[in-house]
């Protein structure tokens, strides 16, 4: 038993040095999260099968219900700004909600949570008239009707969210033409009926993103004049042509399959162009367009040629692209961002950013420049933030980039600085202005002291570990031979 302990306390030897040596610090974090739940509950007086009173959430104003059978009445609607439904297990909608709860027509309605339904039926909402806003998040609906939301006319706000939808009748929304915000997310629609949001004039913003859409004809929109955003990231379109509408304002079509994209309209006021993690080689910004922000990052652009009217543009994110050029920036001198990580083949002047001297911030992570000259810089009086990670530098001139007026933030971890060069680096910027980004990568190729210290504690207590193990091995191999060698002694003595 002595050897048991012994490798008891020899195992625990390091977990108890490692206690010594362990710095904690203690951050203070606003309040993000706080108990919204008052188990006080409504009084009732009505029969509602399928549907309980759970929680009155009088913090954000959301009643929630629950399955069972209760009555319910007095819902104030000046107390709540939502009634949530969960666990109802009738695969059918329940329409008659409409009728025995009023209240409904001016909250926010919403059925989430493990609900059965699989069906709404026509006309299920002619006697919502005053529903303005829907939410039906993860039901198994799989397609919408002609006259599913008939009735409905006030509705201003409608989600169809993880419903697994496959199809919607090209009239489905004919009777909501006050809907300004519609949500089709996280669905299974492969494709949009042309007609399908005609009757939406007022519609302000279409989310149809994480779909299995292939295709989009050009006149989809083309009668939604009011429509700001339209969000289609996350699908399977390939080749498109669109019509906008003249105050769309924000267009994303982030990972699909995009390979051209060709848009067209009059007086379009399009500021925002989202095309990240498409098949694009060749890029044209259409003149009639005046963009603000472009992100064009992870596709398989060569040239940068489309940037000959770019005169508007403050945003511009090209990152992992094969691009080798980089002159035609010089026309896009109202750039305030620019993005051009994990472009490796990049080469850059001194006059590649002369003429960007709106430029805040500017990133080349990752670009495997192995060297920066500082002058390329010297024109950009306004820059505030520089990201070097991961160009493999071995040396910066610090000194010479600390006098650019503006700057205050950089990052420089992922290089191939030497430690002691690195450690006066950090100590010429802490007396500067400047602060870095982040230290949690390698800020340089030897270990530290620190460093050496944490990976010293790592293998005393890998080596105590295992010390335990064989110390609980020795004693129950012990245990098992003492226990053989009695079962022996007693058998012998029967014997004699």
């Amino acid at each position: 038993m002595r050897y048991f302990y012994f490798f008891i306390l020899l195992a625990a030897i390091p977990l108890i040095a490692r206690s010594f040596s362990v710095l904690e610090v203690e951050c203070e974090t606003d309040e993000i999260f706080s108990t919204i739940c008052d188990h006080k509950f409504t009084t009732v007086s009505c029969k509602l099968a399928d549907i309980h009173v759970l929680h009155n959430y009088k913090k954000n104003g959301t009643h929630k219900f629950h399955q069972q059978e209760i009555l319910i009445t007095n819902l104030d609607e000046e107390n709540y700004t939502s009634i949530i439904f969960e666990n109802i297990v009738s695969p059918v909608f329940p329409a008659e909600i409409f009728q025995q709860i009023p209240q409904l027509g001016k909250v926010m309605t919403s059925f989430q949570g493990h609900n059965k339904i699989e069906v709404i039926p026509d006309f299920t909402f002619s006697n919502a008239t005053n529903l303005k806003t829907l939410a039906l998040h993860f039901l198994e609906l799989h397609d919408i009707t002609e006259n599913a939301f008939y009735g409905a006319t006030a509705l201003r706000l409608l989600a169809l969210v993880g419903c697994e939808l496959e199809k919607i009748h090209r009239n489905a929304f004919k009777s909501l033409k006050n809907l300004r915000y519609l949500t089709l997310g996280h669905n299974s629609l492969e494709e949009i009926p042309r007609e399908l949001f005609e009757p939406l004039t007022e519609l302000k913003n279409l989310y149809l993103n994480d779909n299995q859409l292939k295709s989009l004809h050009e006149l989809t929109f083309i009668q939604n004049t009011n429509l700001n955003f339209i969000e289609m990231p996350n699908n399977l379109l390939e080749n498109i042509t669109l019509q906008l509408p003249d105050k769309i304002k924000n267009l994303n079509f982030e990972g699909n399959r995009l390979k051209n994209l060709r848009l067209t309209g009059n007086n379009v006021k399009l500021e925002t162009l989202l095309l990240e993690r498409n098949q694009i080689e060749n890029f044209q910004i259409p003149s009639f367009i005046e963009l603000k922000r472009l992100n064009l990052k992870n596709n398989k652009i060569k040239s940068l040629d489309f940037l000959t009217s770019c005169s508007h543009l403050k945003s511009l994110q090209i990152d992992s692209n094969p691009i080798t050029d980089l002159t035609n920036l010089r026309n896009c001198q109202k750039l305030t961002e620019l993005t051009l990580e994990s472009m490796k083949g990049i080469k850059i002047t001194q006059d590649t950013f002369s003429s960007l001297t709106n430029l805040k911030f500017l990133s080349l992570r990752n670009t495997k420049l192995n060297t920066v000259d500082v002058s390329w810089f010297k024109s950009l009086q306004n820059l505030y933030g520089l990201m070097l990670s991961g160009m493999d530098l071995k040396e910066l001139d610090y000194e010479e980039l600390a006098k650019l007026p503006s700057l205050r933030r950089i990052s420089i971890t992922d290089n191939n600085f030497n430690c002691s060069y690195t450690t006066e680096m950090l100590k010429f910027l802490n007396t500067t202005q400047i602060q870095f980004y982040e230290l949690f990568g390698e800020i340089c190729r030897e270990d530290l002291p620190s460093k050496r210290i944490g990976m010293f504690w790592k293998f005393l207590m890998f080596v105590g570990f295992f010390t335990m193990i064989a110390g609980v091995l020795a004693f129950v191999v012990k245990k098992y031979q003492l226990s053989r060698f009695i079962s022996y002694r007693s058998s012998t003595n029967i014997n004699n």
